[in-house]
């Protein structure tokens, strides 16, 4: 697909998409209104219809979701296959990471898919020439079970003999690093590449070629472009919402198409920029603590809550959290953050001084 990365990225020199400088004024801005329970205080373009009508069905279709996976576990062959087949390899231990917003089920699809064993329960089986461990969520538990179980890992990992693929998200990873010496055996560290505002405009016109998306703000057409550059920012801020992760990226732009013509322009979506809700208030430090937990053990069950963090939260702050988008239950009864969020809520920790490493 074009613009699309043609190879996995190193871990510490990930390239985040940046939007315009002008922009990051205004979105610094935008969030203290936000934070203050203000208005945004923005207005919507004059060439916006006045018939526009809520959009029900999803935008995106399986094949949006099937082209990409396709793309990802193409990247991840081309990096470990050779290394898998090797026979004799100094590098026994390797990485490969995702942002929180990519999907936690992403490296165990891969693996699957490939026929190549995992350790779903963060075990190692020493009879194993090769194993997947497709999440770190086994590892991450900020109690002194978990830390143990972190620490066996870590001793039976230096002396195994089966090559270890790691896989988990980049905060999982830097937790990891705090706690333990793991990383000290890995070879080679390296991410899912980010995807800028060219590639994920042509992600959005897989299924969508013919049809035309215009903001709300400035009544451009947001997929278009001249002499390379796009008619309006919204791809570029896009981008940099959500550090490139396409799977992101296209959750905000579903909750970002509210309305729709359906009379005299049918082939046209308007689309408004996704208002990423601020934490309740009065109670953002527990908020904060809480999401920072949630982020770290990926999922969290809210019977273990008390296990992790070292203050009582206040009555109905889960449910608000919920109910603002930031959390959702998963299939098991584990607290998740919603992935589009993922970005958002690093962003809202980092600048509370709460450790989330770089990326």
């Amino acid at each position: 697909m074009e613009h699309f990365p043609k190879s996995l990225v190193s871990f510490p020199d990930y390239p985040k998409p940046q939007t315009r400088a002008t922009n990051r004024v205004r979105d610094a801005f935008l969030r203290l209104r936000r934070n203050l329970h203000l208005d945004n205080g923005e207005d919507e373009s004059d060439l916006v219809p006045d018939d526009l009508q809520s959009v029900t069905s999803p935008i995106f279709g399986q094949e949006t979701f099937d082209r990409l996976d396709e793309h990802v576990f193409g990247l991840l062959d081309d990096s470990f296959a050779d290394w898998v087949e090797e026979e004799d390899t100094p590098h026994r231990v390797c990485a490969c990471l995702s942002l929180p917003s990519a999907p936690s089920d992403l490296f165990q699809r891969w693996a699957e898919s490939r026929g190549h064993a995992t350790l779903e329960d963060g075990k190692l089986d020493g009879r194993l020439r090769f194993a997947v461990l497709p999440s770190l969520d086994p590892l991450c538990e900020r109690s002194p079970s978990g830390l143990e179980r972190l620490r066996r890992f870590c001793e039976k990992a230096e002396t195994d003999k089966t090559r270890l693929l790691l896989c988990g998200s980049t905060i999982q990873w830097s937790f990891i690093h705090w706690i333990c010496g793991l990383d000290l055996l890995v070879s080679d560290v390296r991410m899912i590449p980010p995807l800028d505002a060219a590639a994920l405009a042509s992600l959005l016109a897989i299924e969508h070629d013919a049809h035309c998306f215009k903001s709300v703000k400035s009544g451009a057409a947001i997929l278009n472009t001249e002499d390379g550059e796009f008619a309006d920012d919204y791809m570029i801020d896009l981008a940099a919402d959500v550090w490139g992760c396409p799977w992101a990226a296209l959750e905000v732009f579903e909750h970002s198409v509210t309305r729709n013509v359906s009379a005299e322009e049918a082939d046209v979506t308007w689309l408004d920029r996704y208002d990423w809700p601020a934490l309740p208030m009065n109670h953002t430090r527990d908020a904060r603590f809480l999401l920072h937990a949630v982020l770290i053990h990926g999922g969290l069950a809210p019977q273990d809550i008390a296990n992790v963090l070292p203050l009582t939260l206040p009555y109905g702050l889960l449910r608000a959290l919920k109910r603002r988008g930031f959390l959702c239950m998963d299939d098991t009864g584990h607290l998740r953050i919603v992935p589009h969020m993922a970005s958002h809520v690093h962003r809202v920790l980092r600048e509370a001084g709460f450790p989330v490493g770089e990326v």
